[in-house]
């Protein structure tokens, strides 16, 4: 087998590692961890998403279908359409001001974006161990 056929089958592998790595499931859908639009709207958000996005099914658990318009809650992270069970926790908006309080503004949150930001504070939480461990061992080489 020639180098070349060798090095596209390693690549084809790691693509498919790579797809594996960056979805989670929640229900029985998969979701990317890191989808560019979506994160920025909802980590750096600092009030209520007014842009709403309206889906003929719960974009969280994709197995709601929406019969109603009563039936329809909106994210104020992500602004999409979601079940009632989906939506049922308030996050502080990351980047709102804080209040006399001393506290952020919190919004209603679906549990697709939830999820985001408790995988995205894991990532964020081995990288910076990961690079702690590097920067010990770079120590120790000197």
């Amino acid at each position: 087998m020639a180098l070349e056929d060798e090095l596209e089958k390693l690549q084809i592998e790691l693509d498919e590692y790579t797809e594996k790595v960056s979805t989670f499931r929640l229900g029985y859908t998969n979701h990317k961890i890191n989808d560019k639009v979506d994160s920025a709207l909802i980590f750096e958000a600092a009030s209520k998403n007014t842009k709403t996005q309206k889906f003929d099914d719960c974009q969280s658990c994709k197995q709601t279908t929406f019969t109603k318009d009563n039936q329809i809650k909106y994210c104020e992270f992500c602004g999409k359409s979601v079940c009632k069970d989906c939506f049922t926790k308030s996050r502080p908006f990351p980047k709102a001001a804080l209040d006399k309080n001393g506290e952020r503004v919190r919004g209603e949150i679906c549990r697709l974006c939830d999820r985001k930001f408790l995988i995205r504070q894991m990532l964020l939480e081995n990288q910076s161990n990961a690079a702690k461990k590097t920067n010990e061992q770079k120590k120790q080489q000197k």
